[in-house]
């Protein structure tokens, strides 16, 4: 099931946040920034229950369930790139699964429920970033109709590391 996230889920969320990237991110970002994430357990947790007390039409956080668990999820609203900011561009600032839930279908299922409701908030293509070295981030979105546009950058999340921004029309 997909569902739109409650505050509730704050901590959940927090939690796939932060096993995914570790996951995810294992030889992408240094180790010593991972192995420090799960001392921002709390702070992350309150972080999203921010975002979901404030919730907003156009910016949106839907959750993933299989048989009752929290198994990942989606958040995305307005593109924050200068150039395609204020053009009804959407972006997916985050997609994450629980590592024991990868290779489901979870995210292709987030996905298409993303790009539905960012359709009906008027949304006319989106945008995302992804690690330059990331090779499966990069197959999923490809296989999901994703593709670049030519823009790059040098950090992502934060960190020293090369991006590229893949696009899509909705």
């Amino acid at each position: 099931m997909i569902r739109q996230a409650e505050v509730a889920d704050g901590p959940r969320i927090a939690q796939i946040h932060i096993a995914a990237w570790k996951a995810a991110y294992e030889g992408l970002l240094p180790d010593d920034y991972l192995s420090g994430l799960d001392g921002e357990l709390e702070q992350r947790a309150a972080q999203w229950e921010d975002w979901l007390s404030s919730h907003s039409e156009r910016r949106l956080i839907l959750v993933a369930e299989e048989e009752g668990e929290l198994v990942g999820f989606v958040h995305a609203g307005p593109a924050g790139d200068k150039d395609i900011a204020g053009k009804e561009s959407a972006e997916v600032y985050a997609l994450y699964l629980d590592p024991g839930y990868s290779g489901r279908g979870w995210g292709s299922r987030l996905m298409s429920a993303i790009h539905a409701q960012l359709q009906s908030a008027g949304f006319v293509d989106g945008a995302l970033w992804v690690m330059t070295d990331n090779q499966s981030a990069r197959e999923f979105y490809e296989h999901l109709g994703w593709g670049t546009d030519g823009s790059e950058k040098d950090e992502c999340m934060g960190v020293p590391i090369p991006a590229v921004r893949y696009r899509i029309e909705l």
